[in-house]
């Protein structure tokens, strides 16, 4: 069964809903199918090579299968894996859904501290980073069991990683997450306690991350400035082992 997912941010005081389009002569698929991070793989390919259900031809015949309430002014993206979909939001914190029916299997709002990312998916695992805009500015990585929902670990990310973005996901490779954050600071995290393996520069200051990519052994990030610094527009290479720096270019 294909699925596709849908959320994003809302004015204060509504409610955001996630949905979940199947498409309808799939009903009884046997085999769910596997998006386990932000961007389906650590590269954000956005691309399922595997995917063989939804074609061109039949994507007209998607309708509505369920919908259900998960938060009222924040909740991330979607990943699923093992029969589950993955979401955080401010009502429940990290929870598990049913996909075929959306029921909540469970929810974890102790994972960390405050709004928390999309969830990365690693063998029975869930990752996510959360922020704690008034604390000031704690940021939390967590792990958490993916059939249960307890709290396997949490670890506190560096001062020098500030001020999150809460649309980014950790990117999974093997036995570590990159964590991009929303100034400074790109880091490598090992998936089996969340200590800091490495951790890069980006400029900090007003400049901005957007999000990381890791691709051939390399790690991928572009910077931005909301105004006019045209200095800030750079796209970063480092490399996935050590956090050397390799190269950076200016973009447009």
């Amino acid at each position: 069964m294909s699925l596709m997912k849908s959320s994003a941010r809302s004015p204060v005081g509504s409610a955001l809903r996630a949905t979940v389009l199947a498409l309808a002569a799939c009903a009884a698929a046997t085999a769910q199918a596997q998006w386990n991070q932000d961007g389906y793989d650590a590269a954000k390919s956005y691309a399922n090579t595997a995917e063989s259900t939804l074609t061109r031809q039949n994507a007209a015949q998607l309708s509505q299968q369920w919908q259900t309430m998960i938060g009222q002014f924040y909740a991330s993206s979607a990943t699923q894996a093992g029969g589950r979909l993955f979401v955080c939001s401010n009502l429940h914190g990290v929870s598990a859904q049913a996909p075929d029916t959306g029921d909540m299997l469970w929810s974890q709002p102790n994972a960390g501290v405050g709004d928390c990312g999309n969830p990365a998916l690693a063998g029975t695992t869930a990752y996510l980073v959360s922020s704690a805009f008034n604390t000031p500015y704690r940021n939390v990585l967590s792990a958490v069991d993916q059939p249960s929902g307890n709290v396997l670990w949490t670890a506190d990310l560096p001062a020098g990683s500030a001020y999150l973005n809460l649309g980014f996901g950790p990117a999974v490779q093997g036995n570590r997450l990159y964590v991009n954050t929303g100034r400074s600071a790109v880091l490598a995290v090992d998936t089996a306690d969340g200590h800091v393996v490495w951790q890069a520069s980006t400029g900090g200051g007003v400049v901005l991350n957007n999000d990381v990519a890791v691709a051939n052994g390399r790690v991928f990030t572009s910077t931005w400035h909301e105004c006019c610094e045209s200095a800030a527009r750079q796209l970063f290479a480092f490399d996935a082992a050590t956090g050397a720096q390799l190269w950076a270019r200016a973009v447009d």
